[in-house]
């Protein structure tokens, strides 16, 4: 009578990553693996899809795909899941590479952050502006002015410069950002918000592939 235990197996799915039409995405592409030295290369080699979509568009692949991949070549392994149970996977273009591997995430070139820079910087001025004029910002800064000198005065400078600094400097706290400087560790506003933005997208990618499966 044979004994032996079944191998363990411990996976865990990846979290954001592309890959491109027509790629072969085998399982250590898409899972973190913990397995007996003398199958991990062969469970890492394991094919789980090709990619079909074409660039930007998004894939989804559940948990109970890669488990039916490695059920097919090891029966009698002992599965341990954990984490999520789908991954969402952006489908990009190919670029000319002989890393078959997937590809890190596209970074935007220099003339569309130069573009996205200007249109914002614009815009937020724009705003701040319009916020000042419906607020009569300039009279609320002479009364200030006359209430603490005791005088009138057309530009209360010694008002509208701190004023004006002092906006640029709570928005870069705020922020938590100034070029590559963080006052600390704690992620930005706007950081929380694209995790969030991204969070959702995926759920709603998930959700449609589980109705698509479903009908």
């Amino acid at each position: 009578m044979n004994n032996e235990l079944p191998p363990e197996i411990f996976l865990k799915l990846k979290n954001d990553l592309t890959a491109y039409s027509g790629q072969d995405l085998l399982l250590s592409d898409l899972v973190n693996i913990i397995a007996p030295p003398e199958i991990e290369e062969k469970l890492k080699n394991i094919l789980i899809k090709t990619v079909k979509q074409k660039p930007e568009t998004s894939i989804v692949v559940s948990s109970l795909e890669v488990i039916t991949a490695i059920k097919d070549k090891f029966p009698k392994a002992s599965l341990k899941h954990l984490g999520t149970n789908n991954l969402v996977i952006d489908v990009v273009a190919r670029e000319p590479s002989n890393n078959k591997s997937l590809l890190s995430n596209t970074q935007p070139s220099f003339l569309v952050v130069c573009l996205v820079g200007i249109v914002l910087f614009i815009g937020s001025g724009m705003a701040i502006m319009h916020f000042h004029a419906d607020v009569n910002i300039k009279q609320v800064h002479q009364e200030v002015y006359q209430m603490i000198m005791g005088q009138e005065k057309n530009n209360p400078l010694l008002l509208e410069i701190p004023y004006s600094l002092g906006i640029a400097c709570g928005m870069i706290i705020f922020f938590n950002n100034f070029l590559s400087f963080k006052f600390d560790s704690d992620p930005s506003p706007l950081e929380i918000e694209m995790f969030l933005y991204e969070d959702k997208i995926n759920q709603y990618a998930i959700y449609k592939k589980e109705e698509l499966d479903s009908s």
